[in-house]
């Protein structure tokens, strides 16, 4: 499950401190995109039972 935090992740901080901010969305966006790409082509039975 996706969720909002008030609160930047432990990784989002260690970036900031590296990396200027774009670069630090961008690898944030990025990171997301491999999670979302990875529940989707996952077959799960939560979305047959949904799609049905």
């Amino acid at each position: 499950m996706l969720f909002h935090t008030k609160q930047p992740t432990e990784w989002i901080e260690q970036m900031k401190k590296r990396r200027p901010l774009n670069v630090v969305m961008v690898a944030l966006a990025n990171k997301m995109a491999r999670i979302i790409w990875a529940v989707l082509r996952t077959p799960d039975r939560t979305r047959k039972i949904m799609s049905a």
